[in-house]
């Protein structure tokens, strides 16, 4: 299991190695699954809404903006 972000799809303003990291797994999870290799999952999280870098109320208002929410660390666990 591997874990990635959404950000890899939906891009951020001044996260762009974060984004290429993330995408990056997620096409490594994708080239697995064409070889004779283990099963590879690529998770891509969202934004966590009470840690991390998204819990402050700016950003938490941008994503709401955006039309997206943000999980709790209840809803990660």
């Amino acid at each position: 299991i591997l874990y990635s972000s959404a950000a890899a799809t939906l891009g951020a303003p001044g996260q762009s190695a974060h984004a290429l990291a993330c995408g990056y797994l997620d096409g490594l999870a994708q080239q697995f699954s064409t070889l004779d290799a283990p099963k590879t999952l690529s998770v891509a999280w969202g934004a966590w809404g009470e840690s991390g870098r998204a819990a402050t109320p700016e950003m938490l208002a941008t994503l709401a903006s955006r039309g997206m929410g943000a999980l709790s660390d209840a809803e990660g666990c």
